[in-house]
């Protein structure tokens, strides 16, 4: 790593994660200088090393991104601060290319960046794409994956692997020790792939179907599938968006983890957005144990578009929809702790950062950086700001 600066993270403290909160006032907002509206946002994780982790400053980068274009955040040492946010790069594509989801290649490092892109070649053909920029070289395209036959909705990936879902329902799997060569296709749903999240050797999967399923990530071989119900009869679901398994975020859970997949083995929960027939935002809770929804989370007024989960291992998680608010809701009780307004429109997309910051994107076109405060670090900003 070089002279890189690393900070290893505290070891989680004693108090537990339904005490954190988000801070009322984001403390950056970052303008992205375009009328679009961030629509998806790729964040790089920390590296585990020795059982201890590592979080280096060097070249650690978030990127926002919009149908038209993508610009990539720098963030720096002082991100405790935040006084170091700032923009990297801004690369915009016209009117002939459509970006519909990003993500960082590793899912430890910022240097290559994905991104599901379809061009128009003219007339009714269009090349739908995963294309590979080097960020340290300038935002430099070095590669692009070919072979899907519709938009490509969603990315997620592995160690060894990168995970595509597109509009015909259809998910592909591509392998870094092969070239990056596609090496399994499955239709997948019926109709639109709309989410996917990789964790401990499975793959996550949500469609316009209504429709959960989870694939072992070697074989894509379909080892589980849920329906949209819900333990509430009235609760009816009309749409899903986003798909979340907790370990995912940061890689680190520990064996004991109840959030932790054993290879082979299905258990802890699962985490699915979605809207109801009234029009509330919902997040179905699925315990994969019994392999049935257990618990609806609603709060949301309107569809549920952003999840994000951590700083710790086993949560928070955090929501953000339609109705503006971003939502914070601790996985014990399963209840709303807190919540504040976000942006001026919907909030599209959200990300957690081991440094206890939440980012979150939106339809006014901002990124803003949120501190995540323990109930004693709340009571201690309350006290300063009068």
């Amino acid at each position: 790593m070089g002279a890189a600066c690393c900070t290893a993270r505290p070891k989680t403290p004693s108090h537990h994660y339904l005490d954190i909160h988000v801070n009322r006032e984001p403390q950056q907002v970052l303008v992205t200088n375009t009328e679009y509206p961030i629509e998806f946002v790729a964040f790089s994780q920390q590296r585990l090393i020795d059982e201890e982790e590592v979080w280096t400053f060097k070249d650690r980068r978030i990127a926002t991104g919009h149908p038209r274009g993508v610009r990539v955040w720098q963030l720096n040492k002082e991100l405790d601060s935040l006084a170091s946010v700032t923009p990297l790069y801004h690369e915009t594509f016209g009117g002939k290319t459509e970006i519909r989801a990003l993500a960082f290649m590793d899912p430890f490092e910022s240097r290559f960046l994905l991104g599901a892109c379809t061009t128009d070649e003219g007339g009714s053909q269009k090349a739908h794409s995963i294309r590979v920029w080097d960020l340290n070289f300038s935002f430099r395209c070095c590669g692009e994956l070919k072979g899907h036959l519709a938009h490509i909705n969603c990315l997620a990936v592995s160690e060894n692997r990168i995970f595509s879902g597109s509009e015909d329902g259809v998910i592909k799997a591509w392998d870094r020790h092969s070239n990056f060569q596609c090496v399994k296709t499955v239709t997948a749903h019926e109709g639109p792939v709309r989410g996917l999240d990789f964790s401990d050797g499975y793959l996550f999967s949500v469609g316009e179907d209504l429709k959960i399923k989870i694939w072992d990530s070697k074989s894509l071989e379909l080892r589980q599938m849920f329906s949209a119900d819900t333990p509430q009869p009235h609760v009816k679901i009309t749409a899903l968006y986003t798909i979340r398994r907790p370990s995912a975020r940061w890689m680190v859970a520990s064996v004991q983890s109840p959030y932790r997949l054993q290879p082979g083995y299905l258990a802890g929960h699962l985490f699915v957005s979605g809207v109801d027939s009234n029009g509330i935002g919902c997040v179905l809770v699925w315990d994969l144990r019994k392999g049935e929804c257990v618990k609806v989370l609603s709060g949301h007024t309107g569809r549920i578009r952003a999840m994000a989960f951590g700083p710790y291992d086993n949560g928070p998680l955090a929501t953000g929809g339609w109705d503006k608010k971003i939502r914070v809701w601790d996985l014990t009780t399963m209840t709303c702790t807190h919540s504040v307004e976000g942006h001026v429109g919907e909030v599209s997309c959200l990300c957690v950062e081991p440094h206890f910051h939440l980012f979150s994107g939106g339809s006014d076109s901002l990124l803003k950086a949120w501190r995540l405060l323990r109930v004693d670090e709340e009571i201690t900003d309350m006290r300063s700001r009068t």
